[in-house]
């Protein structure tokens, strides 16, 4: 029953993210980023919900409209109501067991008996009925626990790389991170950290933003540059992209063998970019 309602979202998802694909390549000109971005955000949310209200506008009640059509019985005259109530009223004759012959009792003592002395015997007595729905439903599953746990791994190797890194105390770097800050109106605080690793910038953490920056970028950028790199990581924390980058892997680990849901990951990464690149080309250019 569950497996066939994945089945369902998974289709009638692929469905919506065909027609925001469709959408976006047509008007790509004239959606800017951040509402592409939003279509394929509701994508997202149709994969992480199996069970949705029922709609009349919906495009799927059309093959729901054709199953009730064929599936309308028919009406037929039925017999009056005395000579019905007495037909149910009067129960069917059962016919009497007869009692199996003594030879027969015993040999089906004696097949009892030799099963349970017979484990082999006994095993093969059993009818594995394994069907297709069943194989596919194990593995979808076990693909679901891969991707499952490739997620929670990727979390604890990040706690674990976070006891190295360092936090910011540069005056310069601080003052740039509060003007940052106060420019992309972020009410949340966001810690920055330094590490040795070669990553340029990211940002992670739902509950506690986070800002990674390389040593190497720190020490080598500009002072203008930071300020763009840091503006850039601030909006994302902004719109709360860490947290919709991890529902959108969720939905992949979920829906793994569907398509759509690949290229829902891939465009959501897409547009995210060019939202967030879109925000800070219109702040830096309303700071001049």
């Amino acid at each position: 029953m569950f497996f066939e309602i994945m089945l369902r979202t998974s289709f009638q998802a692929a469905v919506l993210a065909l027609i925001v694909l469709i959408v976006t390549l047509v008007f790509r000109n004239r959606i800017a980023a951040k509402w592409r971005f939003l279509l394929w955000s509701l994508v997202m949310l149709r994969f992480l919900m199996p069970l949705v209200p029922t709609s009349d506008f919906s495009v799927f009640r059309l093959f729901a409209t054709g199953q009730n059509t064929a599936a309308t019985p028919t009406l037929v005259p039925s017999a009056p109501f005395s000579q019905e109530m007495t037909t149910v009223l009067q129960p069917p004759e059962m016919p009497q067991s007869k009692p199996l012959p003594a030879s027969q009792n015993a040999a089906s003592e004696q097949i009892a008996t030799t099963a349970e002395n017979d484990p082999a015997l006994a095993q093969r007595q059993w009818n594995w009925n394994v069907t297709w729905p069943t194989v596919a439903a194990v593995v979808w599953l076990l693909g679901v626990c891969y991707f499952l746990s490739r997620i929670i791994w990727g979390e604890a190797v990040l706690m674990f790389r976070r006891t190295r890194w360092e936090k910011v105390t540069s005056p310069e770097l601080l003052s740039i991170i509060a003007e940052c800050s106060r420019k992309a109106k972020l009410r949340r605080h966001v810690t920055v950290y330094l590490t040795d690793e070669k990553i340029g910038a990211a940002s992670c953490g739902i509950f506690r933003p986070v800002i990674l920056i390389s040593r190497d970028m720190a020490e080598t950028f500009s002072p203008e540059e930071l300020r763009l790199v840091l503006l850039h990581e601030m909006l994302h924390h902004k719109r709360l992209d860490p947290f919709t980058h991890w529902l959108s892997q969720i939905a992949r680990a979920v829906h793994w063998p569907n398509p759509a849901v690949w290229l829902l990951t891939a465009k959501l990464r897409t547009e995210r970019e060019l939202a967030v690149d879109e925000s800070v080309l219109r702040i830096t250019e309303s700071n001049r």
